[in-house]
């Protein structure tokens, strides 16, 4: 019977796998039958069938699970009866009936059936025999003694059938083995000997396991013992190993052969082997073709879809790298249902076309995918009965690829770069019009009339290697020269790529070209820049390192003779001779080799410039620069450069703080050089890097000179300031006179009339003496030229006799005693002219420079300062020592009226304080004395009338009712009790304001203003009386404790009521200064330390008394003690004192009583006020 394909699972046979051996053994025997066998299920579906019965079936595959009956063309109805039947367990034979194949033909059908049974006895099915004749209706079968139960003789169809079976076995291609229990080999067909590679005899008793490969033989012994444990079929794939060294693979089956006398043990073995090395070897390819399969298909680019004839989809191969991707769950919907309608109406006409003609169908259309339109070629094949295979191909590369192909010859023919196509020879097959163009070449046929490729290579070594390289399928590409048709030379981008035909066989090759003469140009420009911008820098390094180094040109020529390419290079300095003119010195040059050097010409040096070269002087002075070809110029110029073999010049200006300093010069002596302006440009930087140089030169000297100046004129500022004006003058034109390196200096002032200059100061250089000079006069007469130009403010500077443009006379006049040259500079007072400073050469001319204009003027304004500054000290002297005594008379008479004023106010206030006082007191005491005159009879008389009460009582024991309820109303007891209190109470109250009036008229002391022996602790209790309200303290602020220590002290003469002020001043600074504390601070704080003022007097040795009111307060600060007695001085905020206490208490202590009033302070301890006067005043 055939195997099942892989991918198609047929309804399991029964008990599988206990009958599998045998299954396979009548698989094999059924292929070499000469009838067709079938096996069907209970259901009569088809399981397993010969190559016999596929023949006679015109089939290529057995229809499994398909109902026998099914298979065959119209059969006889009484046919399905007889199969049911045998699922009971009857044989069956049915009679031939006439049945139409599937191509028309009739065929006489004949079968044979029986009931198929499993291990356990089971019905499982029917095996059928089936012989068809295509030729004539009567035939038998061989097969009929096969399922014939009536046999006639048993033995004979035994016989029969071993002589079959045996004759079966020798012939199939199966090795078959019977061996006993353990294993040795009884019998062995042809096919064993010939899988084993041994003789027959020769595996007569040998062991079938000994002739499996070492390395499977393990495995399959344990495979073989789990098999016969278990009474399971046997079933393994090893290698039998033959003696010639080769193996085979075999697929084997065995099955235990059970005696009918002991059923639980083997008498041997039944081992089927079948020969599967092809197998293995084709399922090895499989393998690899299946990976090949996957592989192509994933790489297939084509969305591949099975569509019936009626438009629904069936299966899907793979998406490729279509863009439209396929869902599975099209599958089973119909086109319609996914398509947009025109375009699956579209494709269901090609399909069914397809179907109908059997010819592929290809078409092409679009789609609309996520927004986007895509390209499509559909496919359509037949691939089956009613099926179609569609191939979709996302094809919108390939169409925008057309346009891009399209878009690319356009490209071509308008390309820029040049395009030629040639063959292997290098014949040139197509040229686009660039090439025409770059090349000078009309068409192809005047490129190979004119030498074809070849001719436009310049570097034969360059065509062969780019030939070379191109018919090995390579790339070429490089920078070459080249040659145009008409000779000239270009400089082009060469690329060169083969051409590849279908087959990978090279055809030709493809050029392209493109024109880089300009940017060559433009590289060899950019080199030569940059050579120029490094040999800048190198200059500008070189330069601008030390300003103050010598000049040497030499480094800077050497660097700009390489990069420029020029003969010679030089550099001229001008300057001026005494008559002004300008001359120019060869300081320094460069030669190429070869070229005579002119450094030594003497012509060279003071040239005139204006003479030697007028055509050019202009020029050079105002900053142009000149590129000249020698032949071209006028003369001189020609005649001056030919005769030094120059050819062409550039000449480019120096300038120096915007003077025209020199000139670098560049002659090539070798070609009629057009000088290019790049090169003009850049070497320019060269010629402003050097007036820079010479600038720093010159400003570094300048600073060092002022720097010097400078120093010299802090030197005379300091002259002036500390010595007299007449030696410090004397002393700045000596040192202007050597720091200017001048032989004379002087100061000149004009005379009261203006009309002459009168020399007030000079100085001469001690060389002078030993040169026969005129002397100075000491009176010059007045210049007009040089007038106007001082009283403008303006510097007279004559570096020459000779340069004065005025009269014999003036010229006399200012150039007597062998003056050479000479600088005025004014002198001005206060924005008047009143003379001038001057300085003079003798022994020779000079040109004077603006530092010696300055240091003159400077020098000039320092004397006028200083003169000035000296008239001013002295008026100012005069001025301030009467000012000086001014000031001081006024702050005594100030500060004595300010005294007088505060005593007259304090005395005023004190005397309206008095009166007030003793008013007041007068007023109280009166009433007071009434009281306290009362109180003491009012006592008496009270104890009368309650000792007359008590008597009452203690004989009239009960009372008119009348009596007793009075008694009780006025509560007669308590009554009796309290007022004796009462009256105390006033009696005391009384002693306390005699007590405050007394201390009242004693702090007044209104009777006596004059001096008078008092008592001092007297005026101090009055004091502390009247400030008791403060001193006990109330809700806002706690209270002040006051300590006594007096000592025994004599009666004091003293002004007593200006005494007790003192004494209330001081007290009540202490007191505000510790309430001010006290608000402060908390309740613990005050608890800790509380406030305290200690009272403490004593008479000293020199019968002098001393008062001490010492507080233990935040104390007063150092810097403001010294300021404390001063008048309207005060720390407390506005409105709160006036700054008189203390200065008026003073007063009093000092001046009225001849004593001493002192303060004592430490911050954080407290401070102590110091009374002390004698006890006798004189």
């Amino acid at each position: 019977m055939s195997v099942p394909p892989s991918n198609r699972q047929p309804l399991p046979l029964p008990d599988s796998s206990g009958e599998s051996a045998i299954a396979d053994f009548a698989s094999i025997l059924a292929a070499q039958a000469p009838v067709a066998l079938v096996l069907l299920d209970r259901q009569l579906r088809i399981q397993a069938a010969s190559d016999r019965w596929l023949a006679d079936s015109l089939r290529t595959a057995i229809p499994y699970g398909l109902p026998y009956l099914d298979s065959l063309p119209q059969p006889p109805t009484e046919w399905q009866a007889a199969l049911e039947s045998c699922l009971a367990g009857a044989s069956v034979e049915s009679p031939a009936a006439i049945l139409t194949a599937l191509d028309g033909q009739q065929l006489w059908v004949q079968w044979q059936a029986q009931p198929w049974r499993d291990r356990t006895g089971e019905i499982s099915g029917v095996i059928l025999a089936q012989q068809v004749r295509r030729d004539h209706p009567g035939f038998t079968t061989p097969w009929d003694n096969i399922f014939n139960t009536n046999r006639q003789s048993a033995e004979a169809a035994l016989q029969a059938s071993k002589r079959y079976y045996q004759t079966l076995a020798e012939t199939v291609p199966v090795a078959i083995f019977n061996t006993d229990a353990s294993g040795n080999c009884i019998y062995a067909n042809q096919q064993a000997c010939i899988l084993t590679g041994l003789h027959q005899r020769a595996l007569h008793g040998f062991n079938w396991l000994q002739a499996i490969a070492a390395e499977d033989r393990p495995r399959v012994q344990t495979e073989w013992q789990d098999a016969s444990q278990s009474s399971y079929l046997f079933q393994s794939e090893f290698r039998f190993q033959r003696p010639d060294g080769s193996s085979r693979w075999i697929y084997a089956q065995a099955r235990a052969l059970i005696e009918p006398q002991r059923l639980q043990l083997a008498s041997g073995y039944a081992i089927a082997c079948v020969d599967v090395t092809d197998r293995k070897q084709f399922e090895n390819a499989l393998r690899q073709s299946e990976a090949r399969n996957r592989a192509i298909v994933s790489a297939i680019p084509d969305l591949m879809m099975r569509i019936d004839g009626e438009g629904y989809y069936r299966d899907y191969i793979g998406e490729g790298d279509c863009q439209v991707h396929f869902a599975r769950d099209r599958i089973g919907k119909h086109l319609r249902e996914i398509l947009p309608p025109d375009l699956a109406a579209e494709q269901l006409h090609y399909i069914q076309r397809a179907l109908a003609t059997g010819e592929p169908q290809v078409f092409e259309a679009q789609l609309t995918h996520d927004g986007r339109m895509y390209d499509q070629e559909i496919r359509i094949a037949v691939s089956g009965p009613d099926e179609t295979l569609v191939i979709v191909r996302d094809i919108s590369d390939r169409k925008q690829s057309a346009a891009a192909l399209q878009r690319f010859q356009q490209a071509v023919e308008s390309a820029g770069d040049a395009i030629v196509i040639a063959d292997l020879d290098g014949r040139a097959l197509y040229c686009n019009p660039a090439f025409a163009q770059l090349y000078r070449y009309p068409s192809v046929a005047a490129l190979q009339s004119g030498g074809g490729l070849a001719a436009t290579f310049t570097d034969a070594d360059a065509m062969l290697g780019l030939f070379s390289t191109v018919l090995n399928g390579g790339t070429w590409s490089h920078e070459i020269e080249q040659r145009t048709c008409d000779g000239q030379a270009i400089q082009a981008l060469l690329r060169a790529s083969s051409i590849q035909a279908d087959t990978g066989e090279i055809v030709g090759f493809v050029m392209l070209a493109t024109d880089i003469s300009e940017r060559k140009a433009n590289e060899a420009k950019l080199r030569q820049r940059q050579n120029y911008s490094t040999a800048i820098v190198e200059v500008q390094r070189y330069l601008l390192g030390d300003s103050d180094r010598t000049p040497d040109y030499q480094p800077v020529l050497e660097i700009l003779g390489t990069v420029s390419q020029a003969s010679r290079i030089y550099i001229f300095e001008n300057h001026h001779d005494r008559s002004g003119r300008l001359l120019a010195n060869y300081e320094a040059e460069w030669c190429a080799p070869g070229v005579s050097p002119d450094i030594d010409d003497p012509t060279l040096q003071n040239l005139d410039l204006a003479a030697a070269v007028p055509h050019w002087y202009p020029c050079l002075t105002s900053g142009q620069i000149i590129a000249e070809i020698i032949a071209e110029l006028p003369s001189p110029e020609r005649e001056a450069l030919a005769a030094h073999g120059v050819l062409s010049i550039l000449i480019l200006p120096i300038f120096a703080n915007g003077e025209f300093f020199g000139f670098i010069g560049f002659d090539d002596c070798e070609t009629a050089r057009q000088w290019d302006e790049t090169d003009i440009n850049l070497l320019q930087t060269v010629s402003v890097a050097i007036g820079l140089w010479q600038e720093r030169r010159q400003t570094s000297a300048t600073l060092r000179y002022r720097a010097s100046q400078d120093k010299l004129l802090s030197r005379l500022s300091r002259q002036f300031i500390d010595r007299n004006l007449e030696t410090a003058i004397d002393y700045a034109l000596r040192a202007a006179g050597r720091f200017t390196r001048c032989d004379r200096t002087y100061i000149r002032r004009y005379s009261d009339n203006h009309d002459r200059l009168i020399q007030t100061h000079a100085w001469v250089h001690q060389s002078l003496a030993k040169v026969a000079t005129a002397p100075l006069p000491d009176e010059f007469a007045v210049i007009p030229a040089c007038e106007r130009e001082l009283q403008a403010g303006r510097a007279v500077a004559i570096a020459t006799p000779d340069a004065w443009p005025g009269t014999a006379d003036e010229h006399q006049n200012l150039f007597s005693a062998d003056t050479q040259a000479l600088l005025h500079v004014p002198l001005i007072y206060s924005g008047r002219v009143v003379g001038l400073i001057g300085v003079e050469q003798v022994r020779r001319w000079r040109p004077w420079t603006a530092a010696d204009e300055r240091l003159l003027r400077q020098i000039g304004e320092m004397i006028a300062i200083a003169e000035i500054r000296h008239t001013a000290e002295t008026a100012l002297r005069a001025s301030e020592a009467r000012l000086r005594q001014q000031t001081q008379d006024l702050e005594t008479t100030l500060r004595e009226l300010r005294r007088t004023q505060a005593q007259l106010v304090q005395t005023e206030k004190m005397s309206s304080l008095g009166q007030l006082v003793a008013g007041v007191a007068h007023e109280i005491n009166n009433p007071v004395n009434f009281i306290y005159g009362n109180v003491d009879h009012a006592q008496d008389y009270t104890h009368d009338l309650i000792r007359l009460v008590r008597l009452y009582q203690q004989h009239y024991q009960t009372p008119v009712a009348a009596i007793a309820t009075t008694c009780d109303d006025i509560d007669l007891e308590f009554l009796i009790e309290d007022l004796p209190k009462l009256l105390h109470s006033m009696q005391v109250g009384a002693e306390r304001i005699k007590s405050i009036v007394a201390s009242l008229r004693n702090f007044s002391r209104m009777d006596e203003a004059e001096m008078k022996a008092v008592d001092i602790h007297e005026g101090i209790d009055s004091t502390l009386t009247i400030l008791h309200n403060r001193i006990k303290g109330s809700i806002s602020h706690p209270g002040v404790e006051i300590v006594k220590n007096y000592g025994e002290l004599p009666r004091v003469e003293c002004y007593a009521g200006q005494l007790n002020q003192v004494f209330m001043n001081v007290l009540s600074n202490a007191i505000d200064a510790l309430e001010e504390r006290d608000r402060q601070r908390s309740s613990a704080e005050y608890e800790a330390a509380p406030s305290r003022i200690e009272i403490a007097t004593q008479r000293s040795p020199d019968d002098w008394i001393e008062i001490r009111i010492r507080d233990n307060g935040e104390g007063i600060p150092a810097e403001l003690l010294p300021r404390l007695f001063d008048p309207f001085f005060t720390t407390k905020p506005i409105g709160q004192g006036t700054g008189l206490g203390l200065s008026i208490s003073y007063q009093i202590v000092a001046e009225k009583h001849g004593g001493r009033l002192e303060c004592q302070s430490t911050l954080g301890v407290g401070t102590a006020f110091i009374i002390a006067i004698p006890s006798h005043q004189t």
